[in-house]
């Protein structure tokens, strides 16, 4: 009996290990992808089009679900509850992606204020979340373009 409880242990912490890194792939992959959107927030006043069967507005939501996540996670394990890890070897590529989550979200705030403050308005949510009627929404004919044109 606890030869199959410490079979079962190993399995367990092999599955978690096997886990990290992907989050921390999808983590740094979303990361381009979510800067590339806030440039085109910042000079269009809207991110990606919808692309074909909403393929590319998919892809911006859930790159931008997967930096708030990983930025959560990091102010959670640093800030909140100060976690001392002992096995850093194992975390190391997952620390990354929650710092670089980090960073990212702190850009798109302040992408955010320079939309509020120079333009006056702010990007809108949909599909997810419709607010025109409570605040003034950027309207992205009235922005210059891709790169500037």
């Amino acid at each position: 009996m606890q030869l199959q409880m410490s079979n079962n242990k190993n399995s367990e912490v092999k599955a978690q290990q096997s886990s990290i890194p992907l989050i921390s792939i999808l983590g740094l992959l979303s990361q381009p992808i979510v800067w590339s959107s806030l440039y085109l927030v910042r000079t269009t006043g809207g991110g990606y089009p919808a692309g074909p069967f909403g393929l590319l507005g998919l892809l911006e939501g859930m790159s931008y679900m997967i930096v708030v996540g990983l930025a959560a996670a990091f102010a959670w394990k640093n800030v909140i509850i100060v976690e001392s890890r002992h096995d850093k070897e194992n975390t190391m590529p997952l620390d990354w992606a929650e710092r670089a989550s980090a960073i990212t979200l702190v850009l798109a705030l302040g992408v955010l204020l320079s939309l509020v403050v120079d333009r006056g308005c702010v990007p809108n949510a949909k599909p997810l979340l419709d607010y025109s009627a409570y605040l003034p929404v950027c309207i992205a004919k009235d922005a210059p373009g891709l790169f500037g044109q």
